[in-house]
């Protein structure tokens, strides 16, 4: 029984590993799971000793190995095919793309401080404007302004303007 005691973790360890690197929507981590099981059981059938072992083990490496396959899975083939945006290179120069993107639009709606406008819509506190000819998304500071009024840029808050009603 000791022997089945092993080649049953064995077995558990090596399903786990498969289920890495093939697609089998858990199956082989649930096979993983009763051969873990099976071979704790085989344990007490051989001494109450080993079977108390075992199932200490048990407790204490399958947190551990699924932590691991949480780590490993990203960089495995179907790992990489699975998940959008998959780590590396890649990922991170999309990431530097957007922020250079977005600081470019800060920068354009910095230089739309002091500029005068209308309000296409009400603001209460938030609406529309056009400042030189496009549209911005504002936040009304002090009072509610109305559609139509003349506006003034006086700050940036995210990617929205702060207007004042002139």
């Amino acid at each position: 029984m000791l022997l089945w005691g092993f080649g049953l973790f064995a077995l558990g360890a090596l399903l786990l590993v498969l289920e890495l690197f093939i697609p089998s929507g858990g199956l082989l981590g649930v096979m993983a799971a009763l051969a873990g099981v099976a071979g704790v059981i085989a344990f007490f059938q051989h001494s109450v000793t080993w079977g108390l072992t075992s199932l200490a083990a048990l407790i204490v490496l399958t947190p551990v190995a699924i932590g691991m396959m949480i780590k490993i899975w990203p960089y495995t083939p179907v790992g990489r095919a699975m998940i959008l945006g998959s780590p590396g290179t890649e990922g991170a120069e999309h990431a530097r793309a957007d922020a250079e993107r977005r600081e470019q639009e800060r920068a354009s709606l910095a230089a739309l401080v002091g500029k005068q406008g209308a309000a296409l819509t009400d603001c209460r506190p938030v609406g529309e404007v056009e400042i030189e000819g496009q549209r911005h998304e504002a936040l009304a500071q002090g009072s509610v302004v109305a559609r139509g009024d003349l506006v003034r840029v006086i700050g940036v808050d995210g990617m929205s303007l702060r207007v004042r009603r002139i």
